[in-house]
């Protein structure tokens, strides 16, 4: 364990060894070798269409950089950190993407964010010098105040449009970011991301270059309905939604890309309502209103009672279809038929320009005047042996006679889904929502139309991760928390918050919040103790525990570093030695420890960790399954009995823990290994 994050080129290299293992040579990439493997595959032109910018090669070299940074556990600001399944991480979030490489390298399935747009007033994190050092810049990347939050004055800064890289100072900043991302995404995996009109051109390059332009899912139009005020041109009132796949195939093929019909369930409801009153003697609700509303003599209600039928049924379902401003997919579900349920008519004509088969043009005799209905000029959608079973089903719906084409019935209760559209009409806000929490944020995403997306992108039961590393409000962790409670699903999410100063003028910070980090903390927390409390009153037969969410923040290594690169004399050389007598920094906690080992090892933060104490100062840190144990703070042989008793694969101990007695640490690495146990020292 080198205590660094995932070295980026060694992985990439691994992996083309792994394809292409005869374009190496002596452990280098043999160029030559390759052009000649790849053949007219491969292009050397320096005239070619591609993205660059000012900074592109230095973004890669910001990319190459591992971190040896780490994540400690903030308690104080978790609920439920036993059972937690949830993270939240406050940190700067290129360096937290690093850290997080080792443990959740290819466990995503889907990252929903929303960048900076670069209208001109943004702050983000970018280098403006590209002379500097790496060490001038990792500097600056973490520069903080003395309280420990994000400053202007590092790299964190705005980017104006007066800058001479405006553009290129954005894309340095997505670059590393989009591909560290996409490390950590499943074959199936996917990602989402939110843009204006200011990058959204520059960002489909970007991607195309990350991800490749054949893994484009699509671009989404969210029509917001509300033009932006200020414009001086066209004023736009749509974002768009940029979504790629890892893998498209795989995506696709795992993926179903569909949303819940929002009222299926008013409209199913509402046609119960209405069916219960067939057959039925009433008075229509619209006479009912009239006679009220100019207070007609009540024998017009006697006269206008009659006797419900199926059309009186149909026609007051559609008058209150069409009064309710659904989608055009759930108005097309405008009938009831004599069975109470909804449905709706489609044709079963071949869909393709060129002429069907024979076998899909036997026509389709009509049930009541035995003749053959029309047949589609290009044939029937499906052959005579699926015609025949929806025919047996009751799934084909005859006109009065044989001179109407037949057409295929589709029942609501079966199809309570659509296909995600390309086009998504949402203009709501959550002032209200955010009000009832008393907290406000600035230009929040809503909860309810993030959550569509997320159960468009993800199953409820396959422990799925949903990563969102610009967290800004924590409207992506509500919203998971939301599609979880709306449909007992299992969904994960890990959240990324830089601790970005609030405004010194706002309502929030007179209450005591300093960060945004710190208020999207607490929107988490409140959401997930409002969801305790209300799951609490409810008759729990799964034996469901209290959700939560285990919170960490991004901090520099408990291991001192070695730094070869800065030694250039003996007396620096003798300095560095002295330092690693002992390699744990002197003010590092054994929790943070423990914690960054975790992470480090690639064993994720939700990890289960048993505390076996043999007295308060001999203590052995298990993971879950047995799979590592650790020793931090004492080694003593009533300890190593423990550890061969417990028999994890792996026993990680520190080196100063045997005092320099290298005879005992190799007596008990053979002691380990004759049971079967790794054993590590730091």
């Amino acid at each position: 364990m080198d205590g660094k994050s995932l070295n980026i080129t060694e992985d990439l290299i691994s992996k083309l060894k792994e394809i292409i293992p005869g374009a190496f040579t002596e452990d280098k990439i043999n160029v030559e070798q390759l052009k000649q493997v790849l053949g007219e595959s491969i292009s050397t032109d320096t005239d070619r269409y591609q993205l660059t910018w000012a900074g592109k090669n230095e973004a890669y070299k910001v990319l190459q950089i591992p971190t040896t940074e780490t994540l400690a556990p903030n308690f104080n600001g978790s609920v439920n950190w036993d059972d937690a399944e949830n993270i939240f991480i406050e940190g700067e979030n290129l360096k937290v993407l690093k850290a997080l490489q080792k443990s959740y390298y290819g466990k995503v399935k889907f990252i929903s964010i929303d960048p900076p747009y670069n209208t001109g007033s943004d702050s983000f994190i970018y280098p403006d010098n590209f002379s500097e050092t790496k060490e001038e810049y990792l500097k600056k990347l973490g520069e903080k105040d003395e309280e420990g939050y994000m400053t202007r004055e590092g790299l964190f800064r705005p980017n104006r449009k007066e800058n001479g890289q405006f553009h290129s100072n954005w894309l340095s900043m997505m670059l590393p970011r989009l591909f560290l991302a996409r490390n950590l995404l499943k074959e199936d995996g996917a990602i989402l991301i939110h843009i204006d009109e200011h990058e959204q051109a520059n960002l489909s390059l970007l991607l195309n270059e990350i991800f490749g332009e054949d893994n484009l899912i699509g671009n989404i139009i969210w029509d917001k309905g509300n033009p932006k005020g200020d414009a001086m041109g066209i004023a736009y009132q749509h974002e768009s939604i940029l979504v790629y796949a890892k893998n498209k195939e795989k995506f696709l093929s795992e993926t179903d890309l569909s949303r819940k019909k929002k009222n299926a369930e008013r409209m199913l409801k509402k046609a119960s309502e209405l069916y219960k009153l067939l057959n039925t003697i009433d008075i229509p609700a619209e006479v009912k209103k009239v006679h009220k509303e100019f207070n007609l003599p009540d024998e017009i209600l006697t006269k206008a009672k009659r006797k419900f039928t199926l059309e009186e049924i149909n026609s007051q379902f559609n008058t209150w279809i069409k009064k309710q401003g659904l989608s055009g997919g759930e108005a097309a579900y405008n009938k009831i038929d004599e069975n109470g349920n909804v449905y709706r008519l489609v044709s079963m004509a071949w869909p393709n320009k060129k002429k069907a088969p024979d076998d899909y043009f036997v026509p389709l005799i009509h049930p009541v005047t035995n003749k053959a209905c029309p047949l589609p000029q290009r044939g029937w959608r499906f052959p005579t042996s699926t015609m025949k079973e929806l025919l047996d089903k009751g799934e084909i719906v005859f006109g009065a006679d044989h001179t109407v084409q037949p057409q295929r019935k589709y029942l609501l209760k079966e199809n309570m889904s659509e296909n995600l559209p390309s086009i998504l009409f949402y203009g709501g806000s959550d002032d209200s929502l955010l009000r009832n929490l008393d907290l406000e944020f600035e230009n929040p995403k809503p909860v309810e139309f993030t959550k569509s997306l997320i159960q468009a992108f993800t199953k409820p039961y396959s422990s799925d991760i949903v990563l969102d590393f610009f967290a800004g409000s924590g409207t992506t962790a509500h919203a998971v928390i939301e599609c979880n409670k709306s449909d007992n699903g299992n969904r994960r999410f890990i959240c990324v918050q830089l601790p970005e100063k609030i405004d010194e003028d706002s309502d929030m910070f007179k209450k005591g919040f300093v960060s945004i980090a710190e208020l999207t903390t607490e929107r988490i927390k409140r959401v997930f103790t409002n969801s305790n409390a209300s799951q609490a009153q409810k008759l729990n037969f799964n034996n469901k525990k209290p959700i939560g969410f285990r919170s960490f923040v991004l901090t520099a290594s408990n291991f001192k570093i070695w730094r070869g690169d800065m030694i250039s004399s003996e007396e620096e050389l003798l300095n560095q030695i002295s330092m690693f007598n002992d390699s744990i920094k002197s003010n590092s906690a054994s929790i943070n420890i423990l914690w960054e080992l975790v992470l480090k090892s690639g064993l994720p933060l939700t990890e289960k960790i048993e505390k076996v104490e043999l007295d308060k100062s001999e203590i052995i840190y298990l993971t879950e399954g047995h799979r590592m144990a650790f020793c931090l703070d004492k080694f003593t042989p009533e300890i190593q009995a423990k550890i061969i008793e417990l028999a994890p694969s792996v026993f990680i101990c520190l080196d100063s823990l045997f005092n320099k007695d290298d005879r005992n640490k190799t007596n008990t690495q053979l002691k380990l290994q004759d049971n079967g146990i790794e054993f590590k020292t730091l």
